[in-house]
């Protein structure tokens, strides 16, 4: 199976038009390195930033619990990949 590695411009774009919901279309497995995550929502909660309330509720919730033939793999911070 192909994974699909998403980057936090893709990701808070897709946020921003209400397209999130097109991954579990087009691709079955997304892969998320942590520091995308970091960024587009840890960070982005810090600042208020309403992408990352957006974004954190697709993961947890829409997106993904929906779909059972698709899965993100958000990859931890000291996984020592680099």
């Amino acid at each position: 199976m192909i994974k699909t590695v998403i980057d936090t411009s893709t990701l808070i774009s897709l946020a921003r038009i209400s397209y999130l919901e097109l991954l579990p279309k087009l691709r079955k497995s997304v892969v998320l390195p942590h520091e995308v995550y970091e960024e587009a929502v840890i960070k982005g909660e810090e600042k208020g930033i309403a992408d990352a309330i957006v974004i954190k509720g697709f993961i947890k919730n829409d997106g993904f619990a929906k779909s059972r033939h698709f899965s993100i793999f958000v990859i931890p911070a000291k996984a020592g990949i680099q």
